[in-house]
């Protein structure tokens, strides 16, 4: 025996949709309009080998700033490209990272240390 797909809770929300169609479109109009920002589309794909240690940074840096790692990539690697990333003298900005999340993690360690004596 086949169900008929007009059958049961279905039809009933349907129903009940039809029914309050006037007052459901009332709310549309009411509602407050959103602006949207429509992403470029993202067709070209890149690839490139890096060290474990540099993978790890690469997760805790997205992580950290709350973005995935592609977003992340994309954005520093946009953002060297623009030049509008802060210059360390001396050391790369990779670096400059690295030694910026090991000070963050002694701080982790020494914080409870310090506040503790």
């Amino acid at each position: 025996m086949t169900r008929d797909p007009h059958d049961g809770a279905a039809s009933d929300e349907a129903e009940w949709h039809q029914l309050h169609r006037e007052e459901l479109e009332a709310d549309f109009d009411d509602a407050e309009e959103i602006a949207v920002e429509v992403a470029q589309p993202l067709n070209v794909s890149t690839s490139f080998r890096m060290s474990r240690e540099e993978a790890a940074a690469i997760r805790e840096a997205a992580a950290t700033a709350g973005l995935s790692q592609s977003e992340w990539i994309r954005t520093v690697c946009v953002a060297a490209a623009n030049r509008t990333t802060a210059q360390v003298t001396g050391i790369s900005a990779f670096e400059a990272r690295k030694l910026r999340s090991l000070l963050e993690q002694a701080e982790r360690i020494v914080r409870p240390a310090t506040q503790a004596g």
